[in-house]
């Protein structure tokens, strides 16, 4: 189990210990965004992201879904609502996304680290 602290509360040698330990960790982060869907007078979008963090050889990987709800206020499309599921390591629940009934058709994939 870890054991998660404030680092808000850290001294500045604390914080500087902490950045060492860390130093050989790796990012990665893979975000999917989805085809508009309608219904119903709104819209939706949907993104899905994956990251993997490597350290000291190990990998440690989360997945997450989010579902972005559009209206139409006064001639412009407003975020409504997001929606946020975070899965783990469990891959398979943002494989088999689904809006009425039918897979997601996700058309754009990067990484949003990567400059260009």
């Amino acid at each position: 189990m870890v054991k998660r602290k404030n680092t808000a509360l850290f001294t500045e040698e604390q914080l500087k210990k902490l950045r060492n330990i860390l130093k050989p960790a790796k990012t990665e982060i893979e975000v999917q965004i989805s085809k508009v869907y309608n219904e119903g007078g709104n819209k939706y979008i949907f993104s899905k992201g994956k990251v993997v963090t490597t350290y000291n050889g190990h990998f440690y990987y989360n997945y997450y879904l989010r579902k972005y709800t559009f209206v139409k206020e006064e001639k412009e499309w407003k975020i409504k609502s997001i929606d946020t599921e975070l899965y783990g390591e469990d891959y398979r629940k943002v494989e088999k996304v689904t809006f009425k009934g039918e897979p997601v058709e996700f058309l754009v994939k990067f990484n949003p680290l990567e400059s260009d």
